[in-house]
């Protein structure tokens, strides 16, 4: 990945520039090295927005909300917020679930069970309907157990429900 992004930025390859820093940044995190990782996934984001490039900058701010998930960080929870943003400027439905999921784990955390569950149950319905999986997305997302067995929801949240209740700006973990 280091190789990759020296390469891009010798060569001034705008659009992978962002990319390469992304998958730099998620290689240090799943070797362990989280600050250097996080650092690397920071710049990401900086340098995918210097680029307009949306998808790469909401996929850099996820991983590095993940990996604040999955230490109890407060920072998590905005920049979920922000790449779930993102991706549904995007329409990327997979990643709005996996932001979501770990949306849930974040609010779990934190106390609030009534939206963790809200969460869980708009995307179990989405899972089961589109076969879409957000468990183990990108860096080895936390999934406790249970939280997607069984027949979804027959009357689910909406989609638009679970955004409110990740976006609401009274919320902070």
């Amino acid at each position: 990945a280091a190789e990759a992004h020296a390469i891009a930025i010798e060569t001034q390859t705008t659009w992978l520039i962002p990319g390469t820093a992304m998958a730099w940044g998620a290689a240090l995190v799943m070797a362990g090295r989280i600050a250097d990782g996080r650092h690397r996934l920071r710049a990401a984001v900086r340098l995918a927005d210097a680029s307009g490039l949306v998808w790469t900058a909401a996929l850099s701010e996820f991983m590095l909300a993940q990996t604040l998930v999955d230490a109890g960080d407060g920072e998590a929870l905005p920049l979920l917020r922000n790449s779930l943003r993102r991706f549904l400027d995007e329409g990327d439905l997979s990643n709005q679930l996996a932001v979501l999921h770990n949306g849930a784990l974040a609010l779990d955390a934190a106390g609030d069970a009534a939206g963790a569950a809200l969460l869980r149950d708009v995307v179990h319905f989405h899972q089961a309907r589109s076969g879409i999986r957000p468990a183990g997305t990108y860096l080895q997302s936390i999934m406790p157990h249970g939280w997607y067995e069984g027949a979804p929801p027959a009357q689910p949240p909406t989609l638009d429900d679970a955004v409110a209740v990740l976006t609401a700006p009274a919320r902070a973990v």
